[in-house]
């Protein structure tokens, strides 16, 4: 959803080369580590993991438990070695198996808010597509009036013809889309 100001912060950054987990932004600088940092964004994503729905506010905390706010490290290399060699980065393991597993991932900002108003994230792409992935509602929603912020769009369709296949809602900013 990244085009209306909103961003994860959850990418495979970590691990660049060969992406094996998703952390969100890691507070790095001079050696030193301070912690994981999430987007506002991303305390209402939701994952479903062996049919329960949870938070990745909660694996932004475990993650944050891989090694002490404060620790110096030789280099970045190091510290790498320390996050992905911990007990903690089956999290990360999770968050990247919940961002390539459709229909995994939901966006729900609101605590009352049901199954049915939530609104599916990209979670369809394998291999893992930072940009693309997670900060994209479900390519599903394509054909419906919350298309506008699909990953993809259909080559040589135009807006007016997008929001006329979507149900002819008022604005290419669908209902749902808008209320978030």
């Amino acid at each position: 959803m990244h085009g209306l100001g909103i961003l994860s912060s959850w990418s495979g950054n970590l691990d660049k080369n060969n992406i094996t987990g998703l952390t969100p932004y890691s507070d790095y600088y001079n050696y030193q580590f301070f912690g994981f940092y999430e987007n506002i964004f991303d305390r209402y994503v939701k994952f479903v993991r062996n049919n329960e729905k949870s938070t990745w506010t909660n694996y932004t905390y475990q993650l944050n438990m891989a090694v002490a706010n404060g620790t110096s490290f030789n280099s970045y290399s190091e510290f790498v070695t320390a996050v992905k060699s911990s007990t903690q980065w089956k999290y990360a393991e999770y968050a990247l198996t919940s961002a390539t597993t459709d229909a995994s991932l939901y966006f729900t900002p609101a605590e009352d808010t049901s199954w049915n108003e939530d609104i599916e994230l990209e979670s369809g792409l394998n291999p893992f597509k930072s940009g693309s992935s997670i900060c994209h509602v479900s390519q599903k929603l394509n054909t419906t009036s919350d298309f506008l912020l699909t990953w993809s769009r259909e080559p040589g369709i135009t807006l007016e013809e997008s929001i006329q296949i979507g149900g002819n809602y008022s604005s290419p900013i669908g209902p749902r889309i808008y209320l978030y």
